[in-house]
């Protein structure tokens, strides 16, 4: 009699979720998005431009930013390439929360303490925490509008000048 009783319970929980749209994910469930964001890093009072490349399955999200920014120190005016590959976890379909770590190379001023030279040196090469947290809203059946506010642990050496980066970045996106 319990086997019956189960079999019934199964077979109208099938029925419900069939009615519900309810799709069982799969590890053939992987998604790709590609957006184009653009934003300013306000604690360094500079411009972002960055290209998106994010991985999502079952609720785990990893994305790939390659962009450009720059400084603001007299050292150096030139901007520079940015690469901060992140993973975390994200929630949702048609609107999605992603929160996400990773790290990001950026620049930091290396003083004449630490290198030995007879002026600073502009560097871009530093590893540094990164944490972000981003919402992603399905416009079109595979456009989206993004939007991502990010912060870089920059560390504290002496001799050393690091950069504030706290990033708000907006843009669009498509889902493949």
């Amino acid at each position: 009699m319990k086997k019956i009783m189960l079999l019934l319970l199964a077979i109208f929980t099938l029925q419900i979720a069939k009615a519900g749209g309810y799709k069982p994910k799969t590890a053939e469930d992987l998604n790709v998005d590609l957006s184009i964001l653009t934003g300013y890093n306000f604690t360094g009072l500079k411009p972002v431009a960055l290209i998106n490349l994010g991985f999502e399955t079952f609720f785990i999200r990893a994305d790939i930013n390659i962009g450009i920014t720059s400084v603001n120190h007299l050292l150096d005016k030139k901007s520079f390439t940015v690469f901060s590959p992140s993973i975390g976890v994200f929630y949702g379909n048609k609107h999605k929360i992603y929160l996400m770590g990773g790290f990001q190379n950026h620049a930091y001023i290396a003083t004449t303490d630490v290198t030995n030279c007879k002026t600073d040196v502009f560097c871009t090469d530093g590893l540094f925490g990164k944490i972000k947290i981003g919402y992603q809203l399905l416009i079109f059946k595979n456009m989206f509008i993004t939007a991502e506010i990010s912060h870089l642990f920059t560390q504290k050496n002496n001799g050393v000048t690091y950069f504030p980066n706290t990033n708000i970045c907006m843009g669009l996106g498509y889902k493949f």
